[in-house]
């Protein structure tokens, strides 16, 4: 069975963030608190750069990082309101989470172009330091700016998230080429079997016409 393209569902860009905003921000559910209250480590930001590349890969500006970050802070409010916290309290604990994911995709764009996957050693580069500087920053507004963020562990944590994110991207994209391959080779085959049936049947006539 084929794998369902997004453009063969006819989604459009909006749609598409949507869909990117509403699965990162479910995503970002499961998560570990750490350093400062607030602050998430999950695995939606490696999930957010493969649907990122993969789905609107055409975009110059980060508007789906709004778009997914305003997802982010809307279901996540919408839980801490469910726990009986304030408003003004839920908005100033999770609006450095929306401006993650906002920062991470204006980075994305700046560091290399989408319309083409580039090489792995420069798609994981750029995909931890967008990791690594928005998580910077999330922590630090987290921290309402009272203190430095542990820079180590953060690159660790960006280091496994860019390295998972680029294997899945890569195995992605060896899929994809392995499906244009056979899809090439079929016309092939079956234009060889059809000539090779035209020899067969000139060839019978050659015999009875002598």
């Amino acid at each position: 069975m084929e794998p369902v393209k997004y453009r063969d569902l006819r989604l459009t860009l909006w749609q598409r963030q949507l869909l990117i905003g509403v699965v990162v921000a479910l995503t970002s559910q499961v998560y570990l608190s750490l350093w400062a209250e607030g602050f998430r480590v999950s695995a939606a930001a490696i999930l957010y750069p493969v649907l990122l590349i993969a789905l609107t890969r055409d975009r110059r500006c980060p508007d789906t990082g709004l778009v997914t970050g305003l997802c982010v802070l809307f279901i996540r409010i919408a839980f801490d309101l469910l726990g009986d916290m304030s408003l003004a309290r839920a908005l100033l604990i999770e609006y450095p989470g929306g401006v993650f994911y906002l920062c991470y995709d204006a980075l994305l764009r700046l560091s290399f172009r989408l319309r083409q996957v580039p090489s792995p050693p420069w798609l994981a580069l750029s995909l931890w330091l967008c990791d690594f500087l928005s998580n910077l920053l999330n922590l630090w507004l987290s921290s309402r700016f009272t203190t430095l963020p542990a820079v180590l562990p953060l690159a660790g944590v960006a280091l496994v998230r860019s390295l998972t994110a680029c294997a899945i991207l890569w195995a992605g994209q060896g899929y994809r080429q392995l499906l244009l391959r056979s899809e090439h080779a079929l016309p092939a085959a079956l234009s060889h079997d059809g000539q090779s049936e035209n020899r067969a049947v000139l060839s019978k006539e050659g015999r009875r016409g002598h």
